[in-house]
Order: structure tokens, then sequence, then C-alpha cells
């Protein structure tokens, strides 16, 4: 498979490189083994849940595209990036505050200089909706 730097994210298609979760119908990538190592992998929020909360966990995830989708991105920004921004354009942190708008998603205090805080919170957001954890707060230390 040839590198494309066009690539769509839209046109997004399984391949023999594809690592989806195998809980059925989930968008998410299958990071965790279900298996002792051997054969399926499964995403965090479904490893976490019980098998008979599957459906319910990966309805859940399809109904949170944009957070998935804003995770997607924030994995493509390095820290540097991140906080301080390169070549006099504005920090990729503020095209987060700019895409949530005025939503408590947005990046806010010092998720805006340290990039793994906010994609922690917005995974732990994505476990909340999922019905497996407590409401994520914003770090504040």
């Amino acid at each position: 498979m040839a590198y494309n730097k066009h690539f769509d994210k839209n046109d997004i298609r399984e391949t023999e490189y594809s690592s989806k979760c195998s809980a059925t119908g989930c968008p998410m990538r299958g990071t965790i083994s279900n298996s002792g190592g051997e054969g399926s992998f499964v995403c965090a929020p479904h490893f976490q849940g019980q098998p008979d909360e599957w459906p319910r966990i990966t309805e859940s995830l399809i109904e949170s595209l944009e957070i998935r989708l804003a995770i997607d991105e924030i994995m493509k920004i390095d820290d540097l990036t991140w906080e301080t921004g390169v070549r006099g354009c504005n920090p990729k942190s503020k095209m987060f505050e700019r895409y949530f708008n005025d939503d408590p998603l947005r990046p806010q205090g010092k998720e805006l200089l340290k990039k793994p805080w906010y994609e922690y919170r917005l995974r732990n957001e994505l476990m909340f909706i999922a019905g497996l954890c407590k409401k994520p707060q914003v770090r504040q230390e």
C-alpha cells in the first residue's frame, strides 16, 4: 500500500492494515487484545464494559462522532505546535477552542498548554457517554 499524502479521512476503508474494534459495528480502533494477544482486539470502552453492554456502548460511540474526530485530529498534532504554534501561526489548541465554540468540551485552563491532558479528558468523555465512568473534569494542576 503506497503512501498517499492526499489521503481523505472520509474515504477510510477496511484494509489489510486495519485494526478496527471487533465489537460489531464499533467505529473505534481495536487497541487492546481481547484474546490474550491472538486474534481480536477491542477499543478501550468495549474492553472496560461487559459483553452484554457492548451494543449500548457501540451506539454511544457512533453518536459521539464529533469527539472521536477531535481525538483523531489531536493525535496528529505534536506537543510544541499544540502549545505555541509555529512560523507565526496560532497554537493548534486555539483551533479546538473554535471547533467546540462555547461547548464545555473545548480545551480549558492548563489543557491549552498540555495536549495530553486535553486528549485524556476527551477520551474519558467518551467513556462517560458510554456509561463507563463518572463525568471527567478539567485538570487545574
